[in-house]
This record gives C-alpha cells, sequence and structure tokens, in this order.
C-alpha cells in the first residue's frame, strides 16, 4: 500500500506538493518520490520526480519552484524543481547530509539541520 506524506500547499494556493511512499516487497525497500495534485481533487495527482535515490521533504519556494530533499548526489542535499516540468538541479553542497530545511523568507534564507558531534563543525565531523 502506497503512503502519502508531507503534504504541502503551494503559496498561491493551486497546487499541493507531497510525497508517496511505494514499496518493493520483493526487493524489501521503499523509495518516496513527490507527487502534485489541484486542491479541489477535479483531477487525479501527477508525479513531480521519479528517481531511484527518492525524494522527500518538499518545500515551496516563494519564486514558485518546489525544493526538496533527495540523494542522487549520493548523499541527502536539497533540490529543486519547476512544478511546470523539467529537471531537478542540486541547490546545496553540504558535507553531511542535510536532515531537514525550512524556508525562512524573513531571513532571506534556508534553515537546515546537519548531524555534527557535539563542539565540532561539519568538517571536523567529516574527518572524524
Amino acid at each position: 500500500m502506497d503512503r502519502i506524506s508531507d503534504p504541502q500547499v503551494s503559496p498561491d494556493g493551486h497546487w499541493v506538493a507531497f510525497g508517496v511512499r511505494t514499496t518493493d516487497l520483493e526487493a524489501n525497500k521503499g523509495r518516496t518520490d513527490l507527487w502534485l495534485v489541484i486542491p479541489e481533487g477535479k483531477q487525479p495527482a501527477r508525479p513531480l520526480t521519479r528517481s531511484e535515490a527518492g525524494e522527500w521533504n518538499p518545500r515551496w519556494c516563494m519564486t514558485g519552484d518546489v525544493h526538496f530533499l533527495s540523494t542522487r548526489s549520493g548523499s541527502a542535499q536539497i533540490w529543486s524543481i519547476n512544478p511546470g516540468g523539467g529537471e531537478a538541479s542540486q541547490l546545496s553542497h553540504a558535507p553531511l547530509d542535510i536532515g531537514a530545511f525550512e524556508h525562512a523568507p524573513v531571513l532571506q534564507r534556508m534553515l537546515v539541520t546537519l548531524e555534527v558531534y557535539p563542539g565540532m563543525t561539519p568538517e571536523e565531523t567529516v574527518a572524524r
């Protein structure tokens, strides 16, 4: 059974981005892709991303793009995609996996979480 998670309404209210986790029972693994749907439900949902790496944590950017986490590059990083179509592009290149992120429009920044050893920087954590 597919599982829906983390619905996020676009700033203009016209779309909802969400994750859909599917399970491959034979391979004993799951994968999450991102989907879009119109809130009224008058049209079926459509896939936004498809990658063997999987994607999660969709967040709408004020420009209208969807930012999300993916391990496409080998570690969990922030990616961006236009909901109208096209390929995703990598936004972050952190030395560690990004655990989660949120937009902070008032600060004109993104807030990210990284797991680091107490008192160490991300670079020191990687070296350890």
